[in-house]
């Protein structure tokens, strides 16, 4: 039976599903640190306090820190491909 108080579920907790901002900013993060620490130094706790989220979403988005290690670099690929074509075309 229903009522009018029935509680609506499904409309409260965390969102679920991708969350761009966020995983930009694990991938901002761990750019930095691969930079300054080198792969076998950087720990994932320290690319998630950069990033401002727990360790827990770091391997939510990217599983590991191999994957997260490639999502970087090919992010910084694309991000240097796009200048490298602007500067050709003259944009």
């Amino acid at each position: 039976m229903r009522t009018d108080n029935a509680v609506r579920r499904g409309t409260r907790g965390r969102p679920h599903g991708p969350q761009p901002a966020k995983r930009q900013a694990i991938l901002d993060a761990a750019v930095t640190v691969f930079l300054r620490e080198g792969y076998q130094r950087a720990g994932v706790d320290v690319i998630a306090a950069a990033a401002g989220v727990s360790k827990q979403t770091v391997y939510n988005h990217f599983g590991d820190k191999e994957r997260l290690f490639l999502a970087a670099v090919e992010g910084e690929r694309q991000r240097v491909a796009e200048v490298v074509v602007d500067g050709l075309l003259g944009d």
